[in-house]
């Protein structure tokens, strides 16, 4: 069991640990792009994409402009005042990984927690007759 409790915190750090650096590098990628003047190309794509036609066959499609729209008209805002947010992603990125590095802790606290825990609860249960330490508690 304690195998599978280790598993299972491993698999969550991994998960952690992918979702912080899909996060920083979105920050860095988002900087980029919209400090190198991409954005107003970014929104034309926007207003220009369409879904594939095997895809809307039979779908009523109103929303989709609504959408568009929307989504450029946040891409021209985020335009207007990201040479602010684009230094600050300077204390962002680091800012990520500080949380990763907490949440990780957190993550190995409760990992050996949850081992100990499973340690008390499996040594409390009733006492085999071979337990008490003599010769044959330990003959397979």
């Amino acid at each position: 069991m304690k195998w599978l409790i280790a598993g299972v915190f491993v698999l969550l750090g991994a998960v952690w640990t992918g979702a912080a650096a899909l996060l920083a590098g979105g920050l860095n990628w988002a900087a980029s792009a919209l400090a190198s003047g991409s954005a107003a190309d970014l929104a034309q794509a926007l207003g220009n994409w369409q879904l594939p036609t095997w895809l809307v066959q039979g779908l009523d499609l109103g929303w989709l402009a609504g959408l568009q729209a929307l989504l450029v008209e946040g891409v021209d805002a985020l335009q207007q005042w990201w040479p602010g947010v684009g230094q600050a992603v300077g204390w962002l990125v680091p800012l990520v990984w500080i949380t990763w590095g907490i949440g990780m802790a957190v993550l190995v606290l409760l990992a050996v927690l949850a081992v100990w825990a499973w340690g008390r609860l499996a040594g409390s249960g009733p006492a085999s007759p071979g337990a008490t330490g003599g010769p044959q508690a330990r003959a397979f």
